[in-house]
């Protein structure tokens, strides 16, 4: 797995992505997914206060960095 960096509630998050092909490709694949996940409120961050009650992914901290993880499958 690659990581890909994105900026989220003014944090930079990372996003876990497959090995192998383009990198671009990649990046702009996980961003078009988080801006959905963001936009369909499907996102919670604690620490900012942000806790919609259908959210299936969160933000959180792991060895100093900010990751989205998935939390619930729905």
């Amino acid at each position: 797995m690659a990581d890909v960096t994105i900026n989220l509630h003014n944090k930079d998050v990372k996003v876990s992505v497959p090995d192998g092909g383009d990198l671009k490709e990649q990046f702009n694949e996980a961003s078009a997914f988080v801006r959905s996940l963001a936009m369909n409120m499907k996102i919670r961050d604690v620490e900012a206060g942000i806790t919609p009650p259908r959210a299936t992914h969160e933000v959180v901290k792991e060895n100093g960095e900010w990751r989205l993880k998935r939390f619930r499958f729905s």
